[in-house]
């Protein structure tokens, strides 16, 4: 059974309409955590540029992608942090392995608490013309 303190990221992406000035709309967010705002799980889906995963102290996180279409497969290539982010929450960040990244997140709060980590997931996937395409966006984390 997997451990419910673990964040499982969830990015469903619309591979046939996706572009680079439209990819806040064509990629939606989702985890299998609460939102503290609505303790009825999982958290509401949403834009990467607005989504905000929660995580735990020391646990896991972890990205994986899929097409809205359902036949195109959809892998997370990369997890970075940014140098600017308020907050440091992520401790290290592994290799794509099979399309998904996993990361360690730190054991002890940022401070202050409350405050958010901005970090970039990339992703790619082949288009219906059979060129390779990639994205990257950026959504933020928060420690529960």
């Amino acid at each position: 059974m997997a451990n419910p303190n673990n964040t499982e990221v969830y990015l469903s992406v619309d591979t046939a309409a996706i572009t680079e000035s439209n990819k806040d709309e064509k990629v939606t967010f989702s985890d299998n955590q609460t939102d503290p705002a609505d303790p009825d799980p999982p958290e509401t889906p949403g834009s990467p540029s607005t989504y905000v995963s929660s995580v735990h102290r020391g646990a896991q996180i972890s990205w994986s992608a899929s097409a809205q279409n359902g036949s195109t497969t959809v892998s997370v290539t990369a997890v970075t942090k940014k140098g600017d982010s308020p907050a440091d929450i992520l401790q290290s960040i592994g290799n794509p392995n099979d399309g998904v990244v996993t990361a360690r997140v730190k054991g002890s709060p940022p401070n202050p608490p409350t405050a958010e980590e901005t970090y970039s997931v990339s992703f790619s996937f082949t288009g219906t013309d059979g060129k390779p395409k990639s994205f990257t966006v950026d959504p933020r984390l928060k420690m529960k």
